[in-house]
């Protein structure tokens, strides 16, 4: 009826306005900023430049955007922008699915959030089922695979069953 369904967006509009404060909760300085000199700034960098870097932020699984952003820094808010079909899902779902793979690594016990306004659950599971296991993306969700992509899809499922990672 379409009470229920009024019901469902309504219900749905919670979820995802406690997903944004959330995500804005993310970007608030875990640190206080007390005023200091520049001079007392730079000083610290240069005392400290003979010591050995210690990377702080979490893994992306992408080389080389780590070397741009060097990690994703806990706090950090990075937004990522392109023009549509340029695979910004994509990129955001390989980087939680590293993201996870690295909690289960490091034993962390965090878990992972996807949060998507835009595709559905079905699709995005479909997608990184794809790109985890090395199949076309559109002939798995047409289940048009061969036997052997199917057996490379299935040899996945209990890498899956270890990760905490939800999608919203």
């Amino acid at each position: 009826t379409i009470a229920q369904i009024d019901s469902r967006q309504i219900e749905a509009k919670v979820v995802l306005d406690t997903a944004e404060n959330a995500i804005f909760e993310l970007n608030r300085p875990t640190v206080s900023h007390e005023p200091q000199l520049v001079a007392e700034g730079i000083s610290n960098i240069i005392d400290t430049l003979d010591e050995e870097f210690i990377f702080r932020g979490r893994k992306t699984g992408l080389y080389d955007l780590v070397k741009i952003i060097i990690g994703l820094a806990k706090g950090a808010y990075i937004l990522v922008g392109a023009r549509p079909s340029m695979g910004k899902t994509s990129l955001a779902l390989s980087i939680a699915a590293n993201a996870a793979k690295e909690n289960l690594t490091e034993q962390t016990g965090e878990s992972i959030i996807f949060f998507s306004c835009e595709m559905p659950i079905r699709y995005l599971n479909n997608n990184l089922l794809a790109m985890m296991s090395g199949v076309n993306a559109k002939r798995l969700l047409m289940h048009s695979l061969a036997p052997e992509e199917k057996e490379l899809v299935r040899a996945t499922r209990p890498t899956f069953d270890k990760l905490s990672l939800v999608m919203v």
